[in-house]
Parts: structure tokens; sequence; C-alpha cells
């Protein structure tokens, strides 16, 4: 858990610590699928994101680090990757 959110509420604007812990989780994660050598990587960014002023710094961060793009979702396309998941968990 990076806690991400901390901050938005308050501020309005993601903060650095939590930005540099996700940044830091994205990458041990990106290092980790590439050394398994997947087809592809994808990442998106939710609620979190959506109502951060300041998100475009974490997806800076990610792509300078990671090369990774990460794709800021709408609130009905988290819904809908949210049900998938719970679909998929469930017998």
């Amino acid at each position: 858990m990076t806690r991400l959110g901390e901050g938005p509420q308050e501020t309005g604007d993601l903060r650095r610590d939590p930005t540099e812990r996700t940044v830091a989780a994205i990458a041990g994660m990106a290092d980790e699928a590439r050394r398994e050598r997947v087809g592809a990587i994808a990442a998106v960014g939710t609620a979190g994101m959506r109502i951060a002023g300041n998100s475009d710094s974490l997806v800076t961060a990610v792509r300078d680090r990671c090369g990774i793009e990460i794709e800021v979702i709408s609130g009905e396309e988290e819904s809908r990757l949210a049900y998938i998941a719970v679909r998929a968990g469930l017998d």
C-alpha cells in the first residue's frame, strides 16, 4: 500500500511522499514483469488521480523512471474493470 490517496482530499494534490512510494512500487512491479518477459505492461490511474490537480507529475515520474504510460481512466471504466475482476475471482 503506497497510500497515494493521502492528501488530495485536503489539498487537491498528490503529496510528495506517497507519490515517491507509488513510483517505486510501480518500478518494482515493472522490473519483475520484465524479468518474467511479459508481453505488455498496462497501468491505469483511478479515482485519486482523477481528482488530484497534479496527477500529471505522477504520470511523468512513472514514464521517466519506468518507461510506462499511465492512462487515467473514467469512473465508469474503473467500475467496469472492478466488476470484471470480481467476476473472474468467483466460481
